[in-house]
């Protein structure tokens, strides 16, 4: 005791708080600290897709029905009766909307009653031309007489065709006051109220096809239409339809139907693609992404077969190599897996080996990641998709 107390007065404060530590040091030394665990993080991720001799692009768009149509009358009246609303499904040929049938009627009527005065006249002036022909041919009538009655049947007989013409188009006018549905399909746009004056060529409703299918419309940048085909296949996802746990929506394969050829607005051209198998419950009017695959001119790095990936993911190690962060869907962790580029092209890097399409790589932070780290997929919907 007294030895301890003698070598503490020899000591200086500083001198005491080292051999404390080294004390404690050495006590320390007979067991192993554990390694601290690393923290949860979120991560910006990507699906591996697209190749080097071909250029993913995503770009959002719009479900619509690959047979859609705006329904107006092709005459004019006040609406009597509308029979339909949003939503409804209709059958091919039902009534959906009716005008006041009465002027047309009246108007049936009256050619109907011109007619019959005409065909009247008609049947007189034939009757006249017989005698007329008649007496001429027994030389009682003179040439001029006969070719009047002649003429006066024939202008009776033009008159007669256009009554009836006036009649036809009074009778049609009146078949047209009532709107029928083109096809099968379902109410999507109603613009129209009983007793409202509708004008003939004006839109009072729109529909959607059951049957023949639904697409996606896309406006295309200028700068890329030209690298769009028909019969391209084309990669959808629809974000109602996202798995809320994982962040991502199932793709759905689509066929390239209509490629623009006039810009519209913002010098886009509009291209739509057709569905091969659309998911249940999907509509027209949901929103979709499109993941077009485009055709790369050959060059220095789109000539190899690759794989294309962001800069942004790759992490630099050491003789000038790279690796990139894999998502284990099993586990929830990163895996850090070697990799072999093959260039450089716009804001992308080729990936020749150490990698496979459909693999889920991080995007972002890299250098913060650690193999076997435990992390979390940010919400797809929160990532900026990359255009």
């Amino acid at each position: 005791m007294h030895a301890t107390r003698s070598l503490c007065r020899g000591v200086s404060l500083s001198a005491a708080i080292a051999l404390s530590g080294v004390v404690l040091g050495t006590a320390a030394c007979g067991r192993e600290e554990a390694p601290p665990e690393l923290p949860v993080r979120a991560i910006k991720w990507e699906r591996v897709s697209g190749t080097a001799s071909g250029e993913q692009r995503v770009i959002s768009g719009i479900v619509t029905a690959v047979s859609d149509t705006k329904l107006a009358f092709e005459v004019g009246g006040t609406v009597q009766d509308v029979l339909v609303d949003i939503g409804d499904q209709v059958e091919a040929d039902q009534v959906l909307v009716r005008l006041d049938r009465e002027p047309f009627q009246l108007t049936v009527a009256d050619a109907e009653a011109e007619l019959s005065k005409i065909i009247a006249l008609q049947q007189s002036a034939r009757a006249d031309f017989e005698r007329t022909k008649a007496l001429f041919e027994a030389q009682v009538a003179s040439r001029q007489e006969y070719d009047r009655a002649e003429a006066l049947r024939d202008a009776r007989d033009s008159q007669v065709e256009a009554a009836q013409a006036r009649r036809n188009l009074a009778q049609r006018d009146l078949r047209r006051s009532v709107l029928k549905a083109p096809f099968g399909g379902s109410i999507s746009v109603r613009e129209v109220e009983p007793a409202m004056e509708v004008g003939g060529g004006q839109v009072v409703l729109e529909m959607d096809s059951g049957e023949s299918g639904l697409r996606v419309e896309v406006q295309m940048p200028e700068t890329l239409i030209a690298r769009v085909k028909q019969g391209d296949p084309v990669e959808v996802t629809f974000p109602g339809f996202a798995d809320t746990r994982e962040g991502e929506a199932p793709r759905h394969a689509a066929v390239v139907s209509e490629v623009g050829t006039r810009a519209g607005a913002g010098n886009a051209f509009p291209v739509r693609a057709n569905l091969t198998e659309p998911p249940q419950g999907l509509r027209p009017g949901m929103t979709a992404e499109a993941f077009f695959t485009l055709a790369r001119a050959a060059d220095g790095v789109t000539s190899r077969a690759g794989l294309l990936i962001p800069m942004t993911a790759a992490l630099a190690e050491a003789d000038a190599r790279f690796s990139v962060f894999v998502f284990d869907k099993a586990s929830s962790t990163v895996k850090k897996k070697p990799i072999r580029t093959g260039g450089i092209r716009d804001n992308d890097i080729a990936v020749l080996e150490g990698l496979e399409g459909g693999e889920i790589i991080a995007t972002a932070g890299v250098s913060f990641l650690r193999d076997g780290q435990e992390v979390t997929l940010l919400d797809e919907r929160l990532i900026r998709t990359r255009r």
